[in-house]
Order: C-alpha cells, then sequence, then structure tokens
C-alpha cells in the first residue's frame, strides 16, 4: 500500500471548508490503497468563529491519533503577539502593530523556519526520518506549506505535490505591485518543483498556469460528503412553514441587503405569510442581526443567524430547510455548492441579471478573470437541474410567491435533481489516489543470479505484484542492472523466463566480445544516446557510468532502446517503454552523474504514452 504524507493547515475538529477536503482524503485514502500520514495543527472550537483560527493548542507536544482510516500527527500551536493581541484586545485595537507582526511573520517563514506553522515541518520532518513515504501532497492555503513539502521532497527524494484549494497568486484587481511580485516570484519558484498540481476548477488551473506555466496540472473538483449525506437521508424537510438555509461567507458583493430588502417588501405585501431565512456560520452574523434591528423590523421573526457548527451537524440542520439560498460566485465554483446539491434540496441562485448586484460586483469583486467564463455555478445548477436561477429582485418576490404556495399545498419543496452523485468527494478521491499512484516511483535493484532472483520473486508471489504497478497502475518504475535483466523476456543466466516488459532477451556477453574482451564488464563507461527521455536530461556522451555486468541485451527493439555502450560489442544500456526504464549500468555508484539521472527519475518520474 502506497504511503502519503499529508501536510495540511486546515483539518477537523476545526470547522472550516478548507478542512473538508483533506479530511476526504483522509477517511477514503485507504480504500484505494493509499495510506494517508496527516500532519496538522492542533485545533479546538472554543470560539466558534474565525478566532478559532488562531487560538492556542492544547499542548507543547505533538498528539499522535492513529485510526483504521490512517494516522494524524497534530502539532503544537502557538499564537504570534499579533495573534495573541488579537484574543485579548479584539480588532479595534492595536491594528496597525497587529498588521506588522503579521507581515513579518508572512515574509520570513519562506526562508527561516520561523512562525506558528514551522511546526508542521518540524513533524514531517521528524517522521520522514523514521518512516518512508511515497507521496507527500500539500494542500493549501497556508501556501507555506507547498514550501515544506519542496524543502522535504528534495531532502527525502520523494515527489510531492502541490493541491490548490484557491489561487496563490490571483489577478487581483486591487493588490499592490510589490505584494503581486513577491507571491509570484516564490509561487513559481516552488510550485514548478512540484510533481503535479491540482486544483478545484478550469478557471484556478488557468489561474495557477499564469504564475507556473511548466506545471502538470490536475483538475480534483470539491464534493459533498457520501457517508454524511447517508447519515441524514432520512430527515424530512419542514412543513411548518417555508424555510430558506444558507451557509458560508458572505462578501462585499454579495447581494446581501437585496435579498434581504426584497424579503421585507415581500412580508409587507403578504403580512399573513410565514416565512423563515437562517443564516449559518457567516462572517456577518453581527452585521445581518443589526440591519434587520435598524433597517428591517417587520423581518424581525424571520431573519436567524447561527454561529459555525461541525460538519455533521451542519447538514442536519441544511436537511430541514425547504430551499437553500447560493450567491453567485461568478468566476468561482465555490464549496457549498456541492453540499447543496447532496442534501437534494431546492437552490435559489441570486442574482444572473440584477443590476444592483452588477453594481456591486463591479465595486467590489476583486478579481479581474481577463474574460475567463463567470457562470461556472449557473451551468452547473442547469446541468443538475438542481434550483432556480434568479435574475433579479422583481424575480425573486415572483419565485417566492411560487414556493410559497407550493409549500402550503405539499408541506414541501421538490428538488428534481440528477447525476448528483458524480460529485461525491469519495469519487474525487479515488482519481486522486489513481494520479498518486501514477506518480509514486518504483525501483527495482539488482546485484546477483537472473534465475536466482526470478525464482525469489515467485517464491514471494512478487511477480503479479510487479506486473500489476507497472502494467496496470502505470507506476514510474525503474530498474537498475539486473532488475533492468529481469524487465526482459528471458535471459541464459538460469535459462528461465524474465517478466517480459521488454521484448528481448539478456544474453552472456562472453558470447558476443570474443574471449580478448574481459568479462565480466567492471569499471567506468559512457553512454551513447539514442532516443530521448527526461531521465537523461543533462546527461551527455562523455559523462561516465559505472558497470559490472557479465550479462546483457545485445539486440531490442529500436524505438525501446534508450541507450548503448561500446565494450567488445554495442550492449543495450538502457530501455525505455511507457513507464518503465531500465538502466543497466548502477547510478547509485556513478557519482554526479548518476545522483543527476537518479534525480531526473524522481522529479519526472518518467514520461507517460
Amino acid at each position: 500500500m502506497l504511503k502519503v504524507l499529508i501536510l495540511a493547515y486546515d483539518f477537523p475538529p476545526y470547522v472550516s471548508v478548507g478542512g473538508l477536503r483533506p479530511h476526504s482524503w483522509f477517511k477514503h485514502f485507504k480504500e484505494f490503497d493509499v495510506e494517508p500520514i496527516v500532519i496538522t495543527r492542533q485545533w479546538g472550537n472554543t470560539y466558534g468563529n474565525e478566532r478559532d483560527f488562531i487560538a492556542p493548542g492544547w499542548s507543547k507536544e505533538c498528539i499522535l491519533e492513529e485510526s483504521p482510516e490512517g494516522t494524524i500527527i497534530r502539532t503544537p500551536y502557538t499564537p504570534t503577539i499579533s495573534n495573541r493581541l488579537l484574543l485579548r484586545f479584539g480588532e479595534k485595537r492595536y491594528g496597525w502593530l497587529r498588521k506588522v507582526i503579521s507581515a513579518y511573520f508572512e515574509v520570513l517563514q519562506f526562508f527561516f523556519l520561523v512562525g506558528p506553522k514551522k511546526e508542521i515541518y518540524k513533524a514531517a520532518k521528524l517522521y520522514l526520518e523514521k518512516h518512508k513515504v511515497d507521496v507527500i501532497l500539500a494542500t493549501g492555503e497556508p501556501f507555506v506549506l507547498f514550501h515544506y513539502a519542496r524543502k522535504l521532497g528534495a531532502t527525502c527524494n520523494v515527489p510531492w505535490i502541490a493541491d490548490y484549494r484557491d489561487p496563490w497568486t490571483p489577478n487581483l484587481k486591487k493588490e499592490n505591485w510589490f505584494i503581486k511580485q513577491f507571491y509570484a516570484f516564490l509561487e513559481n519558484r516552488i510550485s514548478s518543483k512540484a510533481k503535479l498540481i491540482t486544483t478545484v476548477s478550469s478557471f484556478f488551473e488557468n489561474q495557477i498556469q499564469n504564475q507556473v506555466p511548466n506545471g502538470k496540472f490536475s483538475i480534483i473538483p470539491n464534493g459533498f460528503d457520501e457517508q454524511a449525506m447517508n447519515q441524514i437521508e432520512g430527515i424530512e424537510q419542514d412543513s411548518e412553514m417555508l424555510r430558506i438555509g444558507f451557509v458560508g461567507t458572505i462578501h462585499e458583493w454579495h447581494p446581501l441587503k437585496g435579498i434581504l430588502e426584497t424579503l421585507n417588501r415581500w412580508v409587507a405585501e403578504f403580512p399573513d405569510r410565514k416565512i423563515e431565512i437562517h443564516f449559518h456560520g457567516t462572517n456577518k452574523n453581527t452585521f445581518i442581526s443589526e440591519l434587520v434591528k435598524n433597517h428591517y423590523p417587520r423581518l424581525k421573526e424571520s431573519v436567524f443567524t447561527h454561529p459555525k457548527l461541525p460538519n455533521q451537524q451542519l447538514l442536519e440542520k441544511l436537511a430541514r430547510y425547504n430551499v437553500l439560498l447560493l450567491f453567485n460566485y461568478y468566476a468561482y465554483m465555490g464549496t457549498k455548492i456541492y453540499d447543496y446539491l447532496g442534501l437534494k434540496r431546492k437552490i435559489l441562485f441570486c442574482f444572473t441579471d440584477d443590476p444592483e448586484s452588477i453594481e456591486l460586483k463591479n465595486q467590489f469583486y476583486p478579481l479581474d478573470v481577463n474574460g475567463a467564463p463567470e457562470s461556472l455555478q449557473k451551468e452547473l445548477i442547469i446541468k443538475s437541474n438542481a434550483g432556480i436561477l434568479i435574475s433579479n429582485a422583481d424575480d425573486l418576490i415572483q419565485v417566492l410567491n411560487a414556493l410559497y404556495q407550493e409549500h402550503k399545498e405539499t408541506g414541501e419543496i421538490k428538488c428534481h435533481s440528477f447525476g448528483v452523485e458524480q460529485f461525491s468527494r469519495r469519487i474525487q478521491v479515488e482519481r486522486l489516489a489513481s494520479l498518486i499512484k501514477s506518480i509514486a516511483h518504483i525501483i527495482l535493484p539488482g546485484v546477483g543470479h537472473f534465475g536466482q532472483a526470478m525464482a525469489q520473486l515467485k517464491r514471494n508471489e512478487l511477480i503479479e505484484v510487479l506486473n500489476h504497478l507497472a502494467l496496470e497502475e502505470k507506476r514510474a518504475f525503474l530498474g537498475i542492472c539486473l532488475g533492468m535483466q529481469l524487465m526482459t523476456s528471458a535471459s541464459e543466466e538460469g535459462d528461465c523466463e524474465g517478466l517480459g516488459w521488454f521484448q528481448c532477451n539478456t544474453v552472456n556477453l562472453q558470447g558476443h566480445t570474443g574471449h580478448d574482451v574481459k568479462i565480466p564488464h567492471l569499471g567506468w563507461n559512457t553512454l551513447s544516446i539514442k532516443n530521448d527521455n527526461k531521465i537523461l536530461t543533462n546527461i551527455s556522451t562523455s559523462d561516465e557510468m559505472y558497470f559490472v555486468h557479465g550479462f546483457g541485451v545485445v539486440e531490442a527493439m529500436e524505438e525501446q532502446v534508450l541507450c548503448t555502450t561500446a565494450y567488445g560489442v554495442e550492449f543495450v544500456s538502457g530501455l525505455c517503454k511507457n513507464n518503465v526504464v531500465g538502466l543497466q549500468f548502477h547510478p547509485e555508484k556513478s557519482h554526479e552523474n548518476g545522483q543527476r539521472i537518479l534525480s531526473n527519475f524522481i522529479k519526472t518520474c518518467i514520461d507517460h504514452e
């Protein structure tokens, strides 16, 4: 089973959308033969709001948690002076000082081991000193985790994946030029070293490619927790009155006031109709309460705010609502839409063509999308038939009338969505596991006797395992010396069959070189490169490699010959086919040249056809 070390700052029990993604990996990876080891910080839910993000951990030691799903290492967390000032005095005092301290750590953490997040790096480094892993997976933000993953990967010769939940250097309209250039420099310097870059949407992929043009990308969307949805499957929506639910962050460009103003109009026109709208875990709870109190007193019995809840409890609340409100996020897909789909409650999408909303977007929406599509949510709702696209405030009035009438007659609001199962997080984890397997490398070394080695592989029932890894999972595979020979069809050494990955035979070189050439071939020799492959990047025909062998391949398919070497006869010193490479020489004994080859193999994990 592959082992993947996951660096994840946000992680349960901390209540955040960002923590749901790595938590789904932890829950499901083992179903797909990947063992997760999560390094995160110690979290609590002391405040039930954003202050939990900077609250101290509960121990100065790492806490180890082992379960059937995998391993979690929770590192200590000590708030900075800036965080402690905020926790003690609130947001209105010492603002300038907090900004200076935060900026200090934000910059220096990429050059020195400073700041509260350094404990994640230290715990990961300590784990890797005692254990082997196949892949390191860092999810950001905070993007300093990418910096840590790059350092750890280079030190331990392990490929790493950069998972972007959001762009690191987004194309912000009002971003300070110096700050943007600083982060753009860091992003290219760090993320370009990742074996793979994953992100949640095509729009994000495009944004990140502007900074990391040579990155290898794959889209792994967010989704809903299939297990959590199964647990609330029997919960029925409220039949007493029409209730609307909302969860998540409210941004300045969201038409919050427009929604409340429209709802106020509706209540004024139909005072005998009962309706409620519930806001869960938003960053605007206090603002909403004051807005209702001071400007929309009619909504006092209709609008309610609630603190953050753990995801399972939140879903139980949302399942009882008849309709779920979703604000237009334009180019972003967001995360909550997937939970809404999984709940199978009708979505009210506000708005598609509202003048006041467009004005808010022009004023506050921070992203310059450069012509990219701004209808990802809209298209998904249409494709899944999951909700109603509301154009403007007047349209919302008409929709509320129709929903009220449906609820009055049936006691519920029907949602006729379809195809939402494809958006479960479990399915996305399966895709990610497949990608991890494709980049995790395997090295088959070898010094010894061909026949005895094959007998040992058979005895330990490893032949089927190797065939599965190389031919079915397409894992990057490197065979060295005898390891390369075992990949051929057969050998004269032991007179037995090999793995057969290359359609050629291993022969006794003495029969092809003549008796005047000393066999075994022992010492330094050069390569004649026949076909391009990234494993030989920066390797020239004058670079010498170390050989020690008496058997080898002298005839092979031309397109599979990576390089040859002359020693009485021109024999094949390198083979390549799809994800499998074989080298007759010993790169681990070939000093700087060999280290360069091994580094190339780890970085590229071989080009797949």
